[in-house]
């Protein structure tokens, strides 16, 4: 999984990103392989709650870049398309 690019979409401030749409692929696609690994694992192992955290930092990136994530679709899109932005991931 690309965590590199979900870094770097984490490292520059929002307002100067612009929506490259190849991040905005990778970051969909680990979005998607983080979920399925959260929710598919174990409760009380590691790798589960890495995938969980993960899964959530993809999703605020992709806000970041303007996606949001549509319930009824399970997917995100453009944030000009509908669905909901994302907000920062917070530690328990």
């Amino acid at each position: 999984m690309r965590l590199l690019a979900l870094l770097g979409a984490l490292a520059a401030p929002a307002a100067a990103q612009e929506a490259d749409p190849a991040v905005a692929r990778a970051l969909i696609a680990d979005a998607a392989a983080y979920d399925d690994a959260c929710r598919g694992g174990s409760g009380d192992d590691a790798d589960t709650w890495y995938a969980c955290g993960a899964r959530d930092y993809a999703g605020y990136a992709l806000g970041l870049l303007g996606y949001c994530y549509v319930d009824a679709d399970e997917s995100f899109v453009p944030c000009a398309r509908g669905g909901t932005r994302l907000s920062r991931p917070v530690a328990p």
